[in-house]
């Protein structure tokens, strides 16, 4: 971009030559093969034919032409057949037609334009050169080529004395890296900024895309692009936000308000108010309420936390999700709280960790020193509980059955427990009911290891391994310390409603977040209403044909 703009201005600079004819007492040689003095009306004119050339010694310029028409007491020239303007040895224009005339101290150049200046060449029918302004524009369609980029749009003008270049319509720049589509740009010249306004989409090179609807802040020094309500998208997740910035040269960006962030092929939607993104790593952060949404079968698994990480990383082939302070988790079936989590998508797997709480069908709580979860086809499958493991289940009369152990793996079916295996210092309360709706005695159970069987999330058998200690106790001889197991803690009401995930959180403070992914706007706004967008398009000329005699051989 920055490459093209540059010769772009050199071009227009380049075209100072018609200039000299604005003072008419300016030297002009001039010579041809074959010259003819003529009469129209009052106006004076000679017709030179064949090798023309005009020579401006002050301006070290050279005009060629097969045949020109000259007014010297107008100062006009209108040249035609090959047109060649050299200006000191280094720029090359050719082009048909060649009309400059001094009253509207304007150069018209015409059909098959060709500016060439090193490797920068430029294309077009229509190039004009106000030799007052120093302004210069091109209409109804101009290229622009140099070794490594290619530019097209309707219309382009360049004025030197406020360091700015503007192209309109249908504006595609093509690069080695990416494709940047706009309706308009602007370019400064000095601070090396382009500004897009309207729809605006960059496409690199291995497909992702940057859009906007609202015209984007490009700085080619830093290789960093600055939109507003944007998107990024690739084959693989979608990202949209109200600011977003991006770094082409370190291939990360950082996204601020309403962010929503889909991962396509694990059907994952993670939002919040703020988020990073570093393309080499594959490492996203979100924070700012985040909330990450993922569809199971007919039902959806929401989680939030402080902060959520995701680790999207082919070459290391790691793709996981992580959630730190304060996590909570809510699906129709499963609720539940942790201090932290990580969820391992390619191995379909769920840690929580530091005081892991769980409920599973809202009367089961399930609690142990780490908690994980296995899904299967986006189900529950097993559930595995590590270190001081104790499951706590409420019955049709508010009693508590209640199974501990060292270790416990949860048997699922659909969406319902079906077997919990409980391995080393099993210790089990089991209270008797008849009929749902009568107490008939509690069961207390001490062995190795024991295996429960349920239905309907309700325990139907129990087998015990390694000499079971089994206790039983009508209801009048229930005393409160034989209750309750050891360790205890019926903590129903910090279960997580659905409400609770999705509500926004307090503001928390990282400086290390702060630090390297906080946007600074640009002090440039480039939101435009629809007066300043028809003011800028008003500033390119769209031209106009010249109206010249046609050459008598």
């Amino acid at each position: 971009m920055r490459i093209i703009l540059l010769a772009f201005s050199v071009l227009m600079l380049g075209l100072s030559l018609p200039s000299m004819a604005q003072n008419k007492k300016e030297k002009v040689d001039y010579d041809a093969e074959n010259l003819y003095n003529g009469r129209r009306g009052n106006i004076r004119y000679q017709k030179l034919i064949d090798n023309v050339v005009f020579r401006f010694k002050k301006r070290d310029a050279i005009i060629y032409a097969d045949s020109a028409y000259y007014y010297r007491q107008e100062g006009e020239m209108e040249c035609y057949g090959k047109v060649r303007i050299v200006e000191n040895d280094s720029i090359n224009i050719t082009s048909k037609k060649l009309v400059y005339r001094t009253q509207e101290r304007l150069a018209r150049l015409r059909e098959e334009v060709v500016y060439t200046d090193g490797e920068m060449i430029l294309y077009t029918d229509f190039l004009d050169y106000n030799t007052s302004s120093k302004s210069a524009h091109y209409f109804n369609g101009g290229n622009i080529v140099d070794g490594q980029n290619n530019l097209d749009s309707d219309r382009g003008t360049y004025y030197p004395n406020q360091n700015k270049m503007i192209f309109v319509g249908n504006v595609v720049l093509t690069n080695p890296d990416y494709i940047m589509e706009t309706d308009s740009l602007v370019y400064n010249t000095i601070t090396k900024e382009a500004i897009t306004f309207g729809f605006t989409k960059s496409t690199s090179k291995d497909g992702m895309t940057l859009e906007t609807d609202h015209g984007m802040i490009y700085d080619a020094s830093s290789e960093e692009s600055y939109v507003e309500e944007g998107q990024v998208e690739t084959d693989s997740y979608l990202v949209t936000g109200d600011d977003m910035k991006y770094n082409r040269g370190t291939d990360s960006y950082s996204v601020i308000g309403n962010v929503f962030m889909l991962s396509k092929k694990d059907s994952v939607i993670v939002t919040g108010e703020e988020a990073y993104y570093d393309k080499a790593t594959g490492y996203t952060k979100v924070w700012g309420s985040p909330v990450m949404k993922k569809l199971m079968e007919a039902d959806t698994f929401y989680m939030s936390a402080d902060t959520l990480v995701a680790i999207d990383n082919e070459a290391q082939q790691e793709n996981k999700m992580l959630a730190y302070h304060d996590v909570l988790i809510w699906k129709s079936d499963l609720q539940g709280i942790a201090d932290s989590l990580c969820y391992d998508m390619a191995d379909s797997m769920i840690y929580l960790y530091e005081d892991p709480l769980l409920w599973a069908q809202n009367t089961n709580q399930i609690e142990a020193d780490s908690i994980s979860l296995l899904m299967a086809n986006n189900t529950l499958d097993k559930m595995f509980l590590k270190r001081n493991s104790f499951i706590i289940m409420e019955d049709t009369l508010k009693n508590y059955n209640q199974i501990k152990g060292r270790e416990m793996i949860a048997y699922f079916e659909g969406q319902n427990i079906s077997m919990v295996d409980v391995n080393g210092n099993s210790e089990s309360n089991y209270y008797a009911l008849k009929q749902d709706n009568t107490l008939h005695g509690l069961n207390h159970t001490l062995c190795s290891n024991m295996k429960i069987f349920f239905e309907d999330n309700e325990p139907v058998n129990v087998r015990f391994y390694v000499q079971p200690e089994a206790s039983f106790y009508p209801p009048h001889t229930i005393e409160p310390e034989i209750e309750k197991l050891s360790g205890f803690n019926w903590r129903i009401e910090e279960k997580p409603t659905k409400a609770d995930v999705l509500a926004p959180r307090l503001a928390k403070i990282d400086s290390l977040m702060l630090d390297s992914l906080s946007i600074e706007k640009p002090a440039t706004p480039i939101l435009l209403n629809l007066e300043e967008k028809e003011s800028l398009e008003k500033e390119i000329p769209k031209g106009e044909e010249m109206q010249t005699i046609p050459m008598e051989q």
